[in-house]
Order: C-alpha cells, then sequence, then structure tokens
C-alpha cells in the first residue's frame, strides 16, 4: 500500500514507540522525503532511555520531523530511574535532525498529585561535541516549572537562534528571566506560552517583573502570545504590548478549566491562571493590538450594566474571532457585599445554607446576582455578537465563544475551595450557563448553539424550591 501511494509527504503515527522497523524501512524506501511525526508515551517501567520511548531506527532516520511524547504519572512510584527532560536531551543527541519536540504529562484518570518533575532530580549538565540541534518548535508541560540550569543545559544542545516556537511552562523566578536576557538567544520566535508566578515577598517581586520586562524587550516580535499566571493587566500594557503589540494575530490570555485541562488545572494550583480585564485594559489592548484576529480574554459580568465593555471588544479592526471567559460570580468588597455598591433587601440579604455539616453559607443576593449573569439565550449571545460587531470599523469578527465561569477551579471565588465546589454543585446553574458559540457566515447571518458546562453529576436538585423562589424575584 505505501509503496502504491504517488507522493507521501506526512505521516502522523500514533503508536507506541513508532511502530514496527519495517514501517520506517518500507516508507523510507519509496518516501525518502516523508516528513514523519511520532506521538508515544512514556514507558512504564524499565531503564528510561530514547530507544525506550522511540525505536533506534526512527531515531536515526532523516525522516523524522516531529515527537510528541506523552509522560504519565504514576502515583504509587514517583520516583523516576531517568528524569524526564534529561531523556529528551539525549534524544535530541541521538536525532539532532528533529524539528518539533514536545512532552506532555497525562494523571490517567488519578487525582492530581502536588510534585513536579523538577523537584524529582536534579538535572545535570550535558556536553556534547556534536553540532547542536536545530528545532523549529520546543514544547514543555505548562505547569512544570523551568530553571535557569535547565535553559542553559538545553542551549547547549540546541540552536535556540533558529527556535520558532517554545512553550516554556512556569517561571518562578528571576534567574531564567535574566539568563534569556543576557544570553540573548532568539532570533526567529514568533510564538510564545509561558506561565508567570513571582515569588512571595515585594523585593523578589518587583526584581521579578523587572526581570519579565527585560526579557519581552529582548525577544523579537512576537505574533502568537499565551500568557498564563499572576500578572496585571498593567504589565502587559507597559511591558509586553509596547514591544510586541503591533506584531500579535493571536493573544491568549486565559484558559478553560472546566474542560478537564490538567495543566491549567496544575496550573490554578499556583494561583490565578489569569487576571480579569477592564474596560479601561480592553480598550489600552485595542490601541496597541492594531493587527489582532484571535483573542482570548477574561472580563466580568455585572448583571447586563456591562455595555461599555461590549464597544471596547469593538475597537479591536481586525478581530476574526473572540474567545470570551465571562466570569459570573459577583464582585464583592471585603465584607462581601456587592461592588458597584447597592441597597439590597431583606430577602437579599437573607442567607441560604448549603452544606449545613460544614456551616457553607451564601447570601440570596450573591445566589441571584449570578444567575442574572449566567443567564445567557441564544438572542442575548447573539445581541453580544451584534454589539461587538457593530463596534468595529472593519466588521471582521466572524466568531465569538462565550464560556461562563461561576467557580470553576475556585477561579475569582471569594469563598473556600470546599464551599466553591458546592456552591457550583447544587444545579442552580446547570440550566442557565451554557457555553456558546456565535458564528457569522459569508451572508452575515449569524448561527448560535449551545453546550452545557460539564459538572459533577448530583441525583438530585437539593434546593427545588429556594431556587425557584430566587428565580421568581429576578
Amino acid at each position: 500500500m505505501i509503496r502504491q501511494i504517488p507522493l507521501l509527504r506526512n505521516v502522523d503515527l500514533f503508536v507506541r514507540k513508532g511502530g514496527p522497523v519495517e514501517l520506517c524501512e518500507t516508507i523510507s524506501q519509496y518516501h525518502p522525503t516523508c516528513r514523519v511525526s511520532i506521538f508515544t508515551t512514556w514507558p512504564s517501567e524499565g531503564k528510561f532511555t530514547p530507544e525506550s520511548i522511540i525505536q533506534r531506527a526512527w531515531l536515526l532516520s532523516s525522516m523524522l520531523y516531529a515527537v510528541h511524547v506523552t509522560c504519565p504519572e504514576f502515583p504509587h512510584s514517583r520516583n523516576f530511574i531517568e528524569h524526564p527532560d534529561r531523556v529528551l536531551q539525549s534524544m535530541i543527541l541521538l536525532a539532532p535532525h528533529i524539528k518539533e519536540l514536545a512532552l506532555q504529562r497525562s494523571r490517567n484518570g488519578y487525582k492530581l498529585s502536588a510534585w513536579r518533575f523538577s523537584e524529582v532530580v536534579k538535572v545535570e549538565g550535558t556536553t556534547s561535541e556534536k553540532p547542536p540541534a536545530k528545532l523549529k518548535t520546543l514544547s514543555w508541560p505548562l505547569d512544570s516549572e523551568i530553571t535557569a540550569g535547565q535553559f542553559e543545559d538545553w542551549q547547549i544542545i540546541t540552536d535556540f537562534s533558529l527556535l520558532e516556537s517554545w512553550t516554556v511552562g512556569c517561571i518562578g523566578d528571576s534567574a531564567l528571566l535574566q539568563t534569556i536576557v543576557d544570553i540573548h538567544p532568539f532570533q526567529r520566535l514568533t510564538r510564545l506560552t509561558l506561565a508567570l508566578f513571582p515569588p512571595l515577598g515585594d523585593h523578589d517581586s518587583l526584581e521579578f517583573w523587572q526581570a519579565a520586562d527585560s526579557m519581552f524587550q529582548s525577544l523579537p516580535s512576537i505574533t502568537y502570545l499565551a500568557l498564563f499566571g499572576k500578572f496585571l493587566s498593567t504589565f502587559l500594557a507597559n511591558s509586553v504590548l509596547p514591544r510586541h503589540g503591533s506584531t500579535l494575530h493571536e493573544l491568549k490570555l486565559h484558559g478553560y478549566t472546566q474542560r478537564g485541562d490538567q495543566e491549567l488545572q496544575r496550573l490554578q494550583t499556583r494561583g490565578q491562571i489569569g487576571p480579569i480585564f477592564s474596560t479601561h485594559d480592553i480598550l489600552q489592548l485595542a490601541d496597541r493590538c492594531s493587527s489582532l484576529q484571535k483573542l482570548l480574554i477574561c472580563v466580568q459580568r455585572y448583571r447586563g450594566l456591562e455595555t461599555d465593555m461590549w464597544t471596547a471588544l469593538g475597537r479591536f479592526p481586525r478581530l476574526k474571532e473572540l474567545n470570551l471567559l465571562l466570569n459570573c460570580l459577583p464582585q464583592t468588597d471585603a465584607n462581601r457585599m456587592p461592588i458597584p455598591p447597592r441597597d439590597l433587601s431583606d430577602f437579599e440579604m437573607s442567607t441560604l445554607t448549603f452544606r449545613p455539616i460544614d456551616n457553607i453559607e451564601c447570601r440570596r443576593w450573591f445566589i441571584r446576582d449570578c444567575m442574572i449573569n449566567c443567564a445567557i439565550g441564544e438572542s442575548l449571545a447573539k445581541e453580544f455578537f451584534t454589539r461587538i460587531h457593530a463596534c468595529q470599523h472593519e466588521k471582521s469578527l466572524m466568531k465569538l465563544v462565550i464560556h461562563p465561569l461561576i467557580g470553576q477551579s475556585n477561579q475569582y471565588s471569594c469563598f473556600s475551595p470546599g464551599a466553591t465546589r458546592a456552591f457550583i454543585g447544587t444545579y442552580f446553574f446547570n440550566e442557565l450557563a451554557f457555553i456558546w458559540k456565535v458564528e457569522r457566515d459569508f451572508m452575515s447571518v449569524l448561527h448560535a448553539e449551545s453546550e452545557k458546562i460539564p459538572t459533577s453529576s448530583i441525583s438530585k436538585d437539593p434546593f427545588p424550591d429556594e431556587k425557584l423562589e430566587i428565580l421568581q424575584s429576578i
């Protein structure tokens, strides 16, 4: 069959270790210029070497273009014989012709564990007389922390000046940021994904953000940026966009935790995945991102009073696709009262107990406001699209996706994690909080479709009467 294919240019193999050697030999014989991408898993036992992940024949083949390795977590045997980072370095030494290399982790259905690879074993330096690899794409797990030492090890075996796409992982100290500034290794980088989590302490934090500012200034012009972590919108506006705003085509400033994304769930244990952007923040983004075509951003819903926000989102002149994470949890002050402040009725000030044994309770105004924020139907979803589209000079918007946030992974919640889970799991929002996708066809007709947010299954609604009472009060 392979021989009969007239021109085989690309092959993706989802086979452990790349499949049989005979397959490699056959493709090489009849299609020597074919690009082969191998998607494989980390071995569960035995000695961890490059050959235990991909057969040596594939590693030495000039056809091998990309390697994507999924590394499962083993909750009962966490001590690796060989560190994954070091094995991948060894793989590069054997196969410097590889252009794309990616590592991701999978828990295989187990609960999330708190450990990180960088805490398991110290990565030793690597020396080699071979010429460095010419990788175009290098991707580490977003939730794993990379150190300055690891980066320097990789620089020895990889020509970072040729790297075009880099998923860094977490950066938690200024040493790596300063190393990048000092070495200035990137010349062709256009796609960058990273998470910034500064150390505790005002002095360390200040040093961290100064180093982060310098790092972004040292990079070549970026067209794709996915930035997560505990940064402020002012850092994006003052340190990132002056250098890269005009060249950005795609910008991601948050993620979807309700989808069960393991990396983002782990990332959230460190702090926020991304900030909530105000109307003023959005206007600053729009003024500096004149070429932006895709945007993922988190904004706050205020019971339908956020009309200026839709106008601001329409200021992006070339925006075609907008993924909007709509935080539906009401903003509260230190006394858990609404922001902006307003007079509350006795009914709104009364409380509802979710879990009596744990004394978890919530005022009805909070539930009521959250219900109002979540209640987005087809007509309202289309109205959001229409408002944004009407404010665009070039009328470029083609797709709007709305993701209601109601405390998933405890994001932006004023409750404890346990209380948030109880709050979300009470059936109050299952019938209201939908993911909406609105698309405009080439005849300018809007099409909308919805999808329920995945929630933990509960056999019975524990508050049917209270729910109805609150709904009727709206």
